[in-house]
C-alpha cells in the first residue's frame, strides 16, 4: 500500500495566507502555484495563480525580458 501525504501542511497554508494568498494547495499534485504577496497582507490580496499550466504575471509595465521593480504595494 502506498502512503499518501498532503503536499502542503497546515503550517504551509497558514504561511501562504500570511502573504496574502487564498489558494489551499493541499492534495494538489503536479500543479503550479504563483504567489506575489507581502507579509501580513489579508488573504486574497496577493497576486496569485494556481493551475496545471505555466503561470506568468506582469506586475507594472511589460518591458520584454527586463524586470525592473522600483516599488511594490498591495491595496
Amino acid at each position: 500500500m502506498v502512503e499518501r501525504r498532503a503536499v502542503a501542511t497546515d503550517d504551509a497554508v497558514r504561511a501562504l495566507r500570511s502573504l496574502g494568498g487564498n489558494v489551499d494547495p493541499r492534495g494538489a499534485l503536479f500543479v503550479s502555484h504563483l504567489l506575489i504577496g507581502v507579509k501580513g497582507a489579508a488573504p486574497g490580496t496577493a497576486v496569485e495563480a494556481f493551475g496545471p499550466e505555466r503561470l506568468t504575471r506582469v506586475i507594472g509595465r511589460d518591458r520584454g525580458n527586463l524586470l525592473v521593480t522600483r516599488s511594490f504595494r498591495l491595496e
